[in-house]
């Protein structure tokens, strides 16, 4: 219990919320300084699900509309990477961690078959897909942590 009460009585200088905010056309992916200004990190249809901070960076991960599909990508500032399976109708990266500089981004997406798949992203190259659970016709990452 003291660790509770300890952790409860931290004084945190930075918060940060992603997120998206409707501009009467579109979502458009965006985080918050909690007491500070909205950020926008895409002009387009977007979505920010995730977020972290590294020193003065901040990353942020989602996906954007191409006018053809959802794609996966993270946002350093407002630096967009790419980050889309190869052959899937679309992806959205759920979660991303940074450590040691390098930029671990969880993904998951659709296949052409139509099932759901996962898979992660270490500095913006795919890493092999999550193995299916057994039983499981699709399976879905909501997040990544590294350690």
């Amino acid at each position: 219990m003291g660790s509770f009460w300890s952790l409860q009585s931290r004084k945190y200088s930075n918060v940060y919320i992603s997120g998206r905010r409707y501009n009467s056309s579109d979502d458009v992916a965006c985080y918050w300084k909690v007491g500070g200004s909205e950020v926008e990190v895409c002009d387009v249809d977007s979505v920010a699900n995730a977020i972290t901070a590294v020193g003065s960076d901040i990353y942020t991960a989602g996906y954007y509309y191409d006018s053809t599909d959802y794609v996966a990508c993270y946002w350093k500032g407002t630096a967009k990477k790419d980050l889309k399976p190869s052959g899937s109708t679309w992806s959205d990266a759920t979660g991303i961690a940074v450590s040691g500089g390098t930029v671990y981004v969880s993904v998951s997406y659709g296949t052409t078959s139509g099932k759901e798949k996962a898979c992660y992203y270490k500095d913006g190259v795919k890493q092999p897909d999550l193995s299916k659970p057994a039983g499981a016709e699709d399976y879905y990452a909501a997040g990544i942590c590294v350690k």
